[in-house]
Parts: structure tokens; sequence; C-alpha cells
């Protein structure tokens, strides 16, 4: 909890928040980190807050670097590259 507490003056800034958690996680574990973020930050979890797992995540980082950096994934004859 103290580590949140440190950001507690800047929630008002935070738009949306997107919290990456290990696969591993329970719900209680999950729990745990909703009720800091609503309880000490008072952000709303409806909207305001979006939890992915990392494995998502990292799924995603990739998507997004193959289609911006490499051109996505077919090449010019429609094959996958």
């Amino acid at each position: 909890k103290s580590i949140f507490k440190r950001f507690s003056k800047e929630t008002n800034q935070i738009k949306k928040l997107v919290i990456t958690y290990p696969n591993t996680y329970t719900i209680e574990n999950l729990d745990s980190i909703k009720s800091v973020l609503q309880d000490e930050l008072n952000l709303n979890l409806n909207g305001q807050v979006a939890f992915v797992p990392e494995s998502d995540a990292v799924a995603a980082y990739y998507f997004n670097q193959k289609i911006m950096n490499d051109g996505g994934f077919f090449d010019e004859n429609f094959s996958i590259s």
C-alpha cells in the first residue's frame, strides 16, 4: 500500500490506467489490488482502470510491433510473412 500512497496526489490526472498482472494471480490477488486502487487512490474501477494478464499484454505488444515496424503479417503476395 505504501507505494500507492506515493502517487495519491497525482490520481486526479489519471484518465486511464492499465495494470498488467501475472497469469498466476488468483482472484483474491486481483481483489487486493483493486481494493488498494479504490480505497487508497480513489480510482474508479469501472472504466478508469483496466486489468490485463501479462500474457495478453505481451501478445498485444508483439502484435503492435509487427504491424508498426514490419508492415503487418502479409507480404506483397498476401502470403504470411
